[in-house]
């Protein structure tokens, strides 16, 4: 039975892509193994990059997902090197990349290759501080947004109605740590958005997360919003590529990518490329992966090398 590890922070949670697929994928004859980053050995000299989980020699695996890689930064971008190095088949090779980061890289990335994105500001916690904050009314027009380029699931993420708000930000972060990043983005005006799930450039499933609590701001399933699986046929055809394109210029392969569309102008903008995307047990998402799976660990090409 060929074998893909997955090495992640947190063993056996259900929202993560990991051994809650064995059962559809056995199968194939193939088997999810998950190992902890603290099983991870690493022996690097003169003539050899070994990798060893578990005791295990990871060159054994047919295929490699590393999961959770912001919790474990140094470690997953040092594995992702040595794969590479070993010419494995792994995700991402977005780690061995050297500008591999938070929202604020992508970001950057994505203005590089003219993908749409909102408008984006980045001011160091340190002069937030310091500083009045009314040139930020000089950028952005109300409502906007503020939050922490390394938020995940709607944490961390403000809405700015007017200058109260804004003021209210130095409260905020006063017991925040000065290397905590954080960005003012403009609003999109919307009620949903869309995750799709690209797997090595191809969109292969689609939610749109619809929000049930119009107070707040955000679509994240975490907060309540409603998830409706759509056929991928259906996704328009526009916001399709961006997705594409924005996970070819970060050189993501698994990735869930959040679009936005405003609903007055209709025109989608990119939100997040999530590495290591959440998804939802029994959808199309869980079938895409697997099906995904299946085609790698079959596919006897080693991918090119970033």
């Amino acid at each position: 039975m060929k074998e893909v590890l997955i090495i992640t922070k947190v063993l056996g949670r259900q929202d993560i892509i990991g051994i809650h697929q064995n059962q559809k994928l056995s199968k194939q004859n193939i088997k999810i193994v998950e190992k902890s980053y603290d099983d991870v050995e690493i022996l690097v000299s003169s003539d050899k990059f070994e990798i060893k989980i578990d005791n295990k020699n990871i060159s054994e695996y047919s295929y490699i997902y590393l999961v959770n890689t912001h919790l474990n930064r140094e470690l997953a971008v040092s594995l992702a090197i040595g794969l590479e190095y070993n010419k494995l088949n792994f995700s991402d090779p977005l780690l061995a990349f050297p500008y591999s980061g938070g929202k604020l890289i992508q970001f950057t990335y994505l203005k590089k290759s003219n993908l749409p994105f909102p408008k984006t500001y980045f001011v160091s916690t340190k002069k937030l501080k310091n500083n009045n904050l009314a040139y930020i009314e000089k950028i952005f027009n109300y409502p906007f947004i503020f939050k922490s380029t390394t938020g995940s699931k709607g944490s961390e993420n403000y809405i700015i109605r007017d200058r109260k708000n804004l003021l209210s930000i130095k409260d905020l972060i006063i017991d925040s740590d000065f290397y905590t990043n954080y960005v003012f983005q403009e609003y999109i005006p919307n009620d949903f958005d869309y995750r799709i799930l690209v797997l090595r450039n191809k969109c292969y499933s689609v939610i749109k997360r619809i929000r049930q609590n119009m107070a707040d701001f955000r679509n994240n399933s975490a907060l309540g919003a409603l998830e409706v699986s759509e056929p991928i046929t259906d996704l328009n055809l526009d916001i399709c590529n961006i997705a594409l394109n924005s996970t070819i210029a970060l050189k993501i392969d698994i990735a869930g990518v959040d679009i936005v569309v405003d609903k007055y102008t209709q025109r989608p903008y990119l939100l997040e490329i999530n590495s290591s995307p959440g998804i939802t047990i029994g959808s199309n998402e869980e079938k895409s992966i697997t099906e995904y799976f299946n085609t790698e660990v079959n596919n006897n090409n080693i991918k090119a090398i970033h």
